[in-house]
């Protein structure tokens, strides 16, 4: 979901993880196509595919997070954005983000429809199963039981 947010602030110590592949699932909310956009394609396969970890001094370099916080500082670094944002004049705030988000409703809604779909289809499958089991039971999944 952090995909969508405007502004996201992280802990230095977060990390971050896309483990659909992992549990035999595809990605959803658009992320196989914000993703690749925000991280480019490469990254975005490392993430997606490969399932990789990342931590909040990378989130901030792709721009999946706006803003990093050391340790104990997460709510005052909460407390001086939303004192920035509140300073502003608030149309132009609510009009600046549409236009940061103008033209991407259809295509983010067509995206999510087809995520959707098959992550419905991939629920029912043996091979979910099998990924869900092994995560609950702390171990690695073996080979994959449809293929």
């Amino acid at each position: 979901m952090l995909l969508h947010c405007d502004l996201v602030i992280a802990d230095e110590s977060a990390r971050f993880s896309m483990p659909f592949v992992d549990l035999a699932l595809v990605p959803e909310a658009a992320s196989s196509l914000l993703m690749p956009r925000l991280a480019g394609r490469r990254r975005a396969a490392r993430y997606l595919l490969l399932c990789e970890p990342f931590g909040a001094e990378e989130a901030e370099a792709i721009g999946l997070v706006s803003h990093r916080a050391g340790a104990g500082e997460l709510n005052a670094v909460l407390e001086r954005m939303v004192s920035a944002l509140l300073a502003k004049p608030p149309e132009a705030l609510r009009q600046t983000q549409r236009l940061l988000r103008h033209g991407q409703r259809d295509e983010l809604i067509e995206r999510m429809k087809l995520e959707s779909s098959l992550f419905a289809e991939r629920l029912s499958s043996a091979e979910v199963k099998a990924a869900i089991t092994a995560f609950f039971e702390k171990r690695r999944l073996a080979a994959s039981p449809e293929g």
